[in-house]
């Protein structure tokens, strides 16, 4: 059987979580669920998936504007951090952590 694991794109992964699918037909393979002869259950089952998919990519996405919009309102009233200021204190940090380090040797 032609098998792989994809992700949510359809994409092959290994060694992370993805969807166990099967490439190719097979000569046994199912084609619906057990007392549905409709397919009532199958398209439930899909659309129940695909709606939550749905969700959560429209939740990321209003987090994501929402995000966006405090770093735009901040900025639009003045709250900005200059580059540099953000650059002297990561640098204090990197050398704190460094003299940390060569004391622990």
């Amino acid at each position: 059987m032609a098998i792989e694991a994809l992700d949510d794109n359809g994409h092959p992964v290994r060694n992370a979580p993805g969807e166990l699918s099967c490439l190719k037909p097979f000569p046994s393979m199912p084609v619906g669920f057990w007392n549905d002869p409709d397919d009532a259950q199958l398209l439930r089952d899909f659309l129940r998936d695909f709606v939550r998919q749905q969700q959560e990519a429209t939740e990321h996405d209003t987090r994501f504007r929402r995000q966006v919009q405090v770093g735009l309102d901040s900025a639009n009233a003045g709250r900005l951090v200059r580059a540099e200021q953000v650059e002297a204190e990561f640098a204090a940090r990197r050398a704190k952590t460094r003299r940390e380090l060569d004391a622990r040797s």
